[in-house]
């Protein structure tokens, strides 16, 4: 468990720390879960997102979808024009 694993990092610690990740998770085999608000951070690792706003989850999808979710754009990412940015 990962709880903001790259708050307070710079743009090169943050990619050096999803580059740890996802070799960990690739050489060992391991399940990670993270807690974190950097969406570039979730949608480079995650194989599937939980969307939780107000206590209840409002979307668990796969990141092309969360990215596309209109409740999700809504309530997080803004508008869809912003959300098509985070490819």
């Amino acid at each position: 468990m990962l709880d903001e694993p790259t708050a307070g990092m710079s743009p090169s610690e943050t990619s050096r720390a999803v580059n740890l990740v996802r070799e960990l998770v690739e050489t060992k085999g391991i399940t990670v879960l993270i807690v974190e608000h950097d969406v570039s951070v979730v949608f480079s690792l995650a194989d599937i997102v939980t969307v939780m706003h107000q206590g209840q989850t409002i979307a668990e999808e796969p990141p092309d979808e969360i990215r596309k979710n209109p409740t999700v754009v809504e309530v997080y990412l803004g508008t869809s024009e912003f959300s098509k940015g985070l490819s």
